[in-house]
C-alpha cells in the first residue's frame, strides 16, 4: 500500500484517524515507523501530545487489541458512559465505521 504524509501505511485504522485528526487542523507528527495503534501513546508524547483515560470529542481512542492494537476517532462522548467513534479497517475488511461502544478500557491521545 502507499504510505501516507504520516508514515502511516494508508487504508489502515491509524491514516484514517491521523487524517480525521488533521483535518480539523491540529498537528499529526510523522511517526517514523513507530505508527502502530498500540504505540501511538508513547510516540506521540514525544511530540508533547497528552494521553489519558479520559474521553474527548476529537481525541483518539486507542484500543489494546491483537499485535497492533485499534485506533478510532472519538465523534462524541455521551452522558451514560459511551463514545460515539469512526474509524476505519476494525475487522481487517478495509470498511468504514462509525457507532457507539464503552469508553471504558482505552487511552486517548489528545491531539
Amino acid at each position: 500500500t502507499i504510505v501516507d504524509n504520516w508514515g502511516l501505511y494508508n487504508r489502515e485504522c491509524v491514516s484514517y484517524t491521523a487524517w480525521k485528526v488533521a483535518s480539523t487542523g491540529r498537528y499529526v507528527p510523522h511517526f517514523g515507523g513507530a505508527g502502530n495503534a498500540n504505540q501511538w501513546p508513547s510516540t506521540t508524547s514525544r511530540y508533547g501530545i497528552a494521553n489519558g483515560p479520559t474521553p474527548k470529542a476529537g481525541s483518539v481512542a486507542i484500543q489494546y487489541v491483537g499485535a497492533y492494537g485499534h485506533a478510532m476517532y472519538v465523534e462524541a462522548v455521551n452522558g451514560d458512559g459511551t463514545i460515539t467513534v469512526s474509524d476505519y479497517n476494525f475487522a481487517w475488511d478495509g470498511l468504514y465505521r462509525h457507532y457507539t461502544r464503552s469508553a471504558s478500557g482505552l487511552t486517548y491521545v489528545y491531539f
